[in-house]
């Protein structure tokens, strides 16, 4: 099987670079893999560029928001499976040789996988909360029955991200992947394999690791608003640690919450 490795970004080369690195470490199935990154919204001068122009195929556009910019990521992709990553991210060494196995293996075109994101770095309190969090370490589930997985770490057939008409681009400020993965969830299951894994290297400050969340507690109600969904679930973000401090993320996420109700 093929796959198309889509990377949004807003136009942080050094760690795409590094993720771009990691991907090309490994020798072997070049024919079937292809990388394209989409820049949104961000400048990116042409001598950052001259460091990745070998490394992928690159495009910008002027949307905002990385649902926009997965979208046209597929829109220029050649093969028949999408592979989804951030462009913090770091993939593990075979990451070709377990995907190639992961696809080969499968029986049915229509099909969404999820797998684990893990902390690159998870030696300060906010790479701790984001190791641990309920929407990247794992999936999300409703009466057994998965509901959102995170686009750090997707792969889906491109007939049925077509079918589906992928990510809502009017979540501009987050929970695209929550929405695209409810929707595909109405129609094919939702598979996760935990085996399937990506480093997320979470280095964010105190003032952004608030503002991201604020974003996400606005984006998760205009989410379920759009999905006509009613119930507010602040689990998406809760954490399996005993730590105060993170009480103050569920103040902030109902905050924004609100705004939309």
């Amino acid at each position: 099987m093929k796959v198309s490795i889509i990377i949004p970004s807003i136009g942080r080369i050094p760690s795409l670079e590094r993720l771009l690195i990691s991907i090309h470490t490994e020798n072997g199935y070049e024919d079937d893999f292809e990388i394209i990154v989409v820049f949104n919204n961000c400048k990116v001068q042409e001598k950052d560029l001259s460091q990745i122009k070998n490394k992928c195929k690159y495009y910008r556009i002027e949307k905002i928001g990385a649902a926009a910019a997965r979208n046209y990521g597929v829109s220029k992709s050649r093969f028949d499976w999408i592979y989804f990553v951030d462009d913090d991210c770091i993939l593990p060494k075979n990451w070709k040789k377990e995907t190639n196995i992961v696809i080969n293996a499968l029986n049915d075109d229509a099909t969404i996988i999820g797998g684990d994101v893990i902390s690159y770095n998870p030696s300060s309190y906010i790479a701790s909360y984001l190791t641990f969090i309920k929407h990247l370490s794992g999936p999300l589930m409703i009466d057994k029955k998965i509901f959102s997985i995170a686009t750090a770490n997707m792969i889906v057939n491109k007939k049925l991200f077509v079918a589906t008409k992928g990510f809502d681009e009017r979540l501009i400020e987050g929970n695209e992947d929550a929405n695209f993965v409810y929707r595909v969830s109405q129609l094919v299951e939702v598979k996760f394999i935990y085996d399937m894994k990506v480093f997320h290297d979470h280095n964010i400050s105190f003032r952004e690791f608030i503002g991201k969340f604020y974003r996400y507690g606005y984006s998760n109600a205009k989410n379920m608003k759009m999905l006509n969904i009613n119930t507010y679930n602040d689990g998406v973000y809760s954490v399996n640690l005993d730590i105060n401090f993170f009480e103050l993320i569920f103040i902030i996420l109902k905050s924004a919450y609100k705004r939309i109700l």
